[in-house]
């Protein structure tokens, strides 16, 4: 019994499809081409890559980059809370090769986590890299 209750969380495991560089792609691509659209994806990184393209911004050249950050979230959204608003993006403290960002005093205590992501062209509410990460669980696919 034991056996075949491992299998089935091994199975669960690994049906559990993950975000490509193409799933955000594609998702930027369709709010690009449907800015009035009132469509929406149930993972957060897929529908930020949306509402950026239903802003005008294509992401299609956008450059995959690899970077660090402070804590456990490496394939979420970050929230900015001093005003409360979404950052639309993951903050990184710093890309691969870059100086980390001035906001680090707060969070040099957290463990640090690599993440890759899709570079976004806007920088977070503290000047820091924002990606739209790659890797996160793909909740609509």
């Amino acid at each position: 019994m034991k056996v075949n209750e491992t299998v089935q969380i091994r199975r669960g495991e690994n049906s559990m499809k993950q975000i490509t560089r193409e799933d955000i792609i594609k998702a930027n691509a369709y709010g690009l081409n449907h800015r009035d659209s009132l469509a929406s994806y149930r993972t957060p990184v897929l529908m930020c890559a949306l509402l950026w393209g239903q802003n005008g911004i294509d992401l299609s050249s956008a450059p995959t980059v690899s970077g660090w950050r402070y804590g456990e979230n490496v394939t979420g959204i970050s929230h900015n809370y001093r005003e409360d608003v979404s950052e639309y993006g993951l903050s990184l403290a710093a890309l691969d090769g870059e100086t980390a960002c001035g906001s680090e005093v707060w969070f040099a205590e957290r463990d640090i986590v690599r993440c890759q992501g899709v570079l976004l062209p806007k920088k977070g509410s503290d000047g820091e890299p924002l990606v739209l990460p790659i890797g996160g669980e793909d909740l609509d696919n």
